[in-house]
Parts: structure tokens; sequence; C-alpha cells
């Protein structure tokens, strides 16, 4: 705040933005009316993704994690964001469209016991914000994920009809770690001893449309 000749320490910007993160925490679940249906979009992308956090010793007390101990040392934080693709780059590829992408996050469970359950709090979350974006609305709507069991079980039981996509990044991984388990087997044909054989089958999943779901 030098600029504005203020003198501001960390404890008023921690408080400030508590206060700030509070309001707009009780906004999201005030706020979910879905957009005119003229405003129907023909394909919508939902994102879901979850990384651990670290927090303190007192807000980790109870918890499994994955330390050789059991105890944790993070929590995990979730996300949604969804977005629109109309456009196009120069070479014909889809490309997010400016100013369609939405954010909602929270340190909050997504966890179904069981189906007759109530809606655990992040399922709620993503249930509002595919609400508030008008993404089954959709004449297609698409999910992305890691590869990650809560994903689809969320995926299924909020949007059934929706395709769900792994990303890439862990399509590749995942099929790199099957290569190299088959090698250590000796039950792998001499074709995955091919480099390029990975990043071929990748190619295929990602650009066949019958192979673009989960």
């Amino acid at each position: 705040m030098q600029l504005a000749g203020l003198g501001v320490d960390a404890k008023c910007v921690e408080r400030a933005a508590k206060e700030l993160g509070t309001a707009v925490a009780q906004d999201e679940t005030v706020r979910v009316a879905p957009p005119p249906l003229d405003a129907k979009e023909d394909t919508m992308y939902a994102g879901l993704d979850g990384t651990g956090v670290p927090m303190r010793a007192s807000e980790l007390t109870g918890r499994a994690g994955k330390q050789p101990d059991g105890s944790a040392k993070s929590r995990e934080a979730k996300l949604c964001t969804i977005w629109t693709a109309n456009s196009h780059d120069t070479q014909g590829n889809p490309m997010r469209d400016g100013g369609s992408v939405s954010y909602s996050a929270a340190i909050e469970s997504a966890a179904w016991k069981d189906k007759m359950d109530e809606t655990p709090p992040f399922a709620q979350r993503v249930e509002r914000e595919f609400t508030r974006r008008g993404f089954l609305q959709a004449n297609r709507q698409v999910i992305l994920g890691d590869g990650a069991l809560w994903i689809w079980n969320l995926a299924d039981m909020l949007a059934p009809e929706a395709i769900q996509i792994v990303d890439v990044f862990h399509a590749k991984d995942r099929l790199s770690k099957l290569a190299a388990r088959l090698r250590e087997a000796k039950r792998s044909a001499d074709i995955f001893d091919h480099p390029e054989y990975v990043n071929h089958v990748v190619f295929r999943v990602v650009r066949s449309p019958k192979a673009s779901s989960r």
C-alpha cells in the first residue's frame, strides 16, 4: 500500500480476506438461479479435480492420511470449473471462450456411502454450479477428470448423460505405468518396447469419437 501512503499489516489483510471469503461463501449458496432457456449452450464442459492443502495439526485431528503412521498433513480441496469452447484456433482446434469460465471450490466431502444418503457437501456445490451455468440444459455435457473414482461417481449421480473423459496427461501416465508393469511381468508383446507406443494409443483414444468417453 505504499502508493496510497497507507500502512496495512498482515493481520488486517487476513481479517479482510476472511470477511470477504465468508460473504462470497454465503452468496454462493443463495444465488442459484439458472440462466434463461433461450441462453442454452450446445456444448458445455465441466472439470472436476482435487489437491491436498497443508493444514494445521488442530484441523487434522482424527483424520486418516497417507503418512507412514496413517496420519494426515493435508486436506483435499476440490474444484469444479465450467466453460464453453465454441471458438477455434487457426488450426481448427476448440478453444475456451473468453469470459465463459467459472470456478467453485472448497474443502468439502464428495463421498456417497450409499445412493440413498444425503448428497455430500461438495456434490451439492457442484449441483449449484451446474444450475447457475445451465450445464444440464446444454445439448451435450462433457465432464473431464483425472480418473479419480469420486469424480466419476459424482458425475454419474449429478449428470448421468454427460460424456466422461480422462484428461490426456493422466491417460498417458496410467498407460505408461501399465506398460511398465506388463514389461516387468514379462507379459508384454514386443510392441510395448517401442517408446512411441503409449503416445500412439493415447492419440487413438483422444481422437476416436467412440473412445472419447470413459
